[in-house]
């Protein structure tokens, strides 16, 4: 088998996804809570729970981005 000639830079999932929590599309109230903890972080531990495929994960990443900290 032949490998193609051609390579995507990256897929578009990564591409396309949200940085900020100000990019996300919906989800009203996840964005104002997460905004609000970002502007005041404190010692606090977040569940995200939710069907495949809904943010949870890039929510996530874009908290940890917010308020210059890391996934456990």
């Amino acid at each position: 088998m032949s490998t193609p000639s051609f390579a995507f830079p990256q897929p578009l999932s990564e591409k396309y996804r949200p940085k900020t929590i100000a990019e996300f599309i919906g989800l009203e109230r996840p964005k104002r809570i997460m905004a609000n903890f970002a502007r005041d972080p404190r010692s606090a531990a977040f569940l995200f729970i939710g069907p495949s495929g809904t943010g949870k994960t890039t929510m996530a990443l874009a908290l940890c981005d917010a308020i210059g900290g890391g996934l456990i």
